[in-house]
């Protein structure tokens, strides 16, 4: 409840500061975006309420199949260009889907690594995960700023 609260103000300040610049603050698990012809989901990686441990650092069978079933039950499946975007582990890499076609991306956090990600998965440096991308082009271009 914390974290929603806290996004929520960021979101209205900036709506109010910088109108012009598109928030969506969701307590939904996945956050869909469509930009031409990308699907982006964007997630944290896991929530407090049904996942004890988050989706994996490099994308399994078991998480593809998910992520798979989710996209059905959604109506996604038909798109070819799906990139799931996650922040949980707080490290910059990519994966592609064997079976269903997918990006699956971790990023980087600006606050770098909390006491747990520390204690679980070793210290990240804090630093910024960013994306060129062309509505009609599907190509991407992908980079990172450490701080």
């Amino acid at each position: 409840a914390w974290d929603y609260a806290s996004m929520r103000a960021v979101e209205i300040y900036l709506n109010v500061a910088h109108p012009w610049i598109k928030t969506t603050v969701s307590d939904s698990f996945f956050i869909p975006y469509q930009y031409g012809i990308h699907t982006f989901l964007f997630t944290h990686g896991k929530d407090d309420e049904d996942m004890k441990s988050g989706m994996p650092m490099n994308l399994d069978k078991k998480t593809e199949n998910w992520i798979n079933q989710y996209l059905l039950v959604h109506g996604l499946n038909d798109r070819e260009n799906i990139s799931i975007i996650k922040g949980d582990l707080h490290r910059d890499n990519r994966n592609f889907g064997e079976n269903v076609p997918i990006r699956y991306r971790n990023v980087l956090s600006m606050y770098g690594s909390s006491k747990w990600i520390h204690h679980n998965f070793g210290f990240t440096r804090a630093g910024v995960s960013y994306e060129i991308v062309e509505e009609d082009n599907e190509d991407i271009m992908e980079g990172c700023l450490k701080f």
